[in-house]
């Protein structure tokens, strides 16, 4: 078994990545088969002048992939699942097994700076047991930028109207007059955001990424440029009433799949009537930008349990509704908008952690 163990690590450490650039990001692509102890062990060089990656892993249905470590150029293990786990805060969704799993990195200002060589990561190819599982292939992108400035940078998003949504005037309207004002947030964070607008003529429910529609959700993911997030509308989020939007990852894979897009309802934006008013045109502008910073690799800096919170230093804990609301009411990532009778306040605000998060994933180049 020793011996076999070996063959099938070198066997997996000896397959070729193929090299290519596309809109400024250098990419390496290939097809990995998990080795004997149900992993991938990938090895990539690091360029000089290179500031961040950002790998996803998507294996066969119906397993899913985890991260398990990333290993600098000096052979200094800086990312560690039972570290991240024990820590109980969310920094990565590679740190959940997932059908389509991405880790960006680095994350935050504290993980450092890429340093040119040889830099590692193992994946965990997990089954529907919860257990390590050999002879599984998945499909592997990692995507490189060089942007040594992490205060000003470019996002791109297409705009994908499927169904009947794209021949609704008022959804039309609303979603233009929502898309110039999420281009002002992320100018507010450093960010232009450029938006083409698209359509799709499917009449099957939309469903969110990961769950359903992965078929479609792939196929739009495949006709967006690469590093160009696809935003769906949809008239609704199927199986989700009452949801707004979802995002496909925190961050979102840089390859075509069922997770690499993010959904809004129409619906369930404009009031359930398809009649937006301009406070509802507020809130879809600020869902937009909401879950493009999921897309790019933000979490929420508490979720609505109120025990479970983001990894950055300057969002600090909070524990109750009311505590939440008085710290993070006007925070973009907040995970509801806080509402009155008469009207919601606006949610415009990022620390400059979260900021930084942003503008060190690869969606910012």
């Amino acid at each position: 078994m020793r011996h076999l163990w070996l063959l099938a690590m070198v066997a997996g450490c000896g397959q070729d990545w193929t090299e290519s650039e596309s809109s400024g990001l250098r990419l390496l692509d290939t097809t990995r088969t998990s080795n004997l102890n149900g992993q991938h062990r990938l090895a990539f060089d690091v360029l000089e002048g290179e500031t961040a990656f950002l790998v996803t892993i998507d294996p066969e249905a119906p397993q899913r992939a985890v991260f398990l470590d990333v290993t600098d150029s000096d052979k200094q293990t800086v990312f560690d699942i039972d570290v991240v786990s024990e820590a109980q805060r969310r920094l990565t969704g590679g740190q959940f097994t997932l059908s389509t799993v991405s880790l960006n990195w680095p994350i935050r200002e504290q993980d450092g700076a890429l340093t040119a060589g040889q830099w590692r990561t193992d994946v965990g190819i997990i089954d529907a047991e919860d257990l390590f599982d050999a002879g599984v292939d998945s499909t592997i992108r990692v995507a490189f930028k060089q942007d040594s400035d992490f205060t000003a940078g470019d996002v791109r998003a297409r705009v994908v109207f499927v169904g009947s949504v794209g021949e609704d005037e008022e959804v039309v309207r609303a979603t233009e007059a929502a898309v110039a004002q999420w281009q002002g947030l992320y100018a507010n964070f450093g960010l232009n955001l450029t938006v083409r607008f698209d359509t799709n003529a499917s009449t099957e429910p939309v469903g969110a990424p990961g769950e359903s529609s992965g078929e479609l959700f792939e196929l739009l993911s495949s006709e967006s440029d690469v590093g160009e997030v696809t935003v769906v509308i949809a008239e609704r989020i199927a199986d989700n009433p009452g949801i707004q939007g979802f995002a496909g990852g925190v961050p979102g894979p840089i390859l075509p799949s069922d997770r690499s897009v993010m959904v809004l309802s129409a619906i369930d934006n404009g009031g359930g009537d398809l009649l937006f008013s301009e406070q509802e045109i507020v809130l879809l502008a600020e869902t937009m930008a909401h879950e493009v910073g999921h897309f790019i690799g933000l979490f929420h800096p508490v979720e609505l349990t109120f025990d479970t919170w983001d990894a950055l230093d300057d969002t600090p804990e909070c524990d109750t509704q009311a505590s939440c609301e008085a710290a993070y009411s006007r925070n973009l990532m907040y995970p509801v908008p806080v509402c009155s009778r008469t009207a919601c306040t606006p949610q415009t605000e990022m620390t400059p952690a979260q900021r930084g998060v942003m503008h060190r994933s690869v969606w910012a180049n």
